[in-house]
């Protein structure tokens, strides 16, 4: 009898353990580079002043302060944005993008940023999902 409840507590024990710990986005390689829409319009409807700069923000835990934190990669690209070198492998990441439009020599204007896209680095040569390749 206490032989069957031994295994009883053993087979509770073991389904009830926590599992592997899942990465929440994808997992990509540390050569992986970001992409996203190019901005058109601005908040009210006007269109955009070309050029438009992206800045793009990687974090681990604490978002970006806009106007304080300093961008990852500043760029007018929006394909192809190398944004994983030099990251650990295995360590949870974010990114987001924001535009930048500057209207004259010190007339510069940020916009809010994207919401975040989640992403952990592994071993080079893997690949992402959508937003990261």
């Amino acid at each position: 009898m206490i032989r069957w409840w031994l295994l009883m507590l053993l087979a509770v024990l073991v389904l009830t353990a926590p599992g592997r710990l899942e990465a929440v986005g994808p997992v990509v390689g540390t050569g992986c580079v970001a992409n996203w829409t190019p901005m058109t319009t601005n908040v009210g409807g006007t269109p955009v002043i070309p050029p438009i700069t992206y800045r793009v923000y990687v974090y681990t835990a604490t978002p970006p302060v806009i106007g304080t934190t300093p961008p990852t990669v500043t760029t007018q690209l929006t394909d192809g944005v190398k944004v994983c070198a030099g990251l650990t492998p295995g360590t949870q990441y974010n990114y987001v993008v924001s535009a930048v439009e500057t209207f004259a020599p010190g007339d510069v204007t940020e916009g809010t940023p994207s919401d975040p896209f989640p992403f952990v680095p592994d071993a080079p040569g893997k690949v992402g999902g959508a937003g990261l390749r």
